[in-house]
């Protein structure tokens, strides 16, 4: 497993760049359920700047999710 496969690298490079990520999930929250499907997910990661690749992406998703 390598840093960036880790939610908390998620979270700590969306810090240092400046990203919301609670305003960026509210935003994908229509419903205002407090709660988003894992695919809504996956895609607002993937949107962002955080330089993960795919296989990161399922690592933080077996690991973490």
């Amino acid at each position: 497993m390598t840093k960036e496969a880790s939610l908390n690298y998620v979270i700590r490079k969306s810090f240092e760049l400046g990203i919301d990520l609670r305003k960026e999930f509210m935003n994908s929250d229509y419903y205002k359920l407090r709660v988003i499907p894992r695919i809504k997910f996956r895609n607002l990661i993937t949107q962002l700047p955080l330089g993960l690749s795919e296989s990161d992406l399922n690592e933080i998703y077996d690991a973490d999710l």
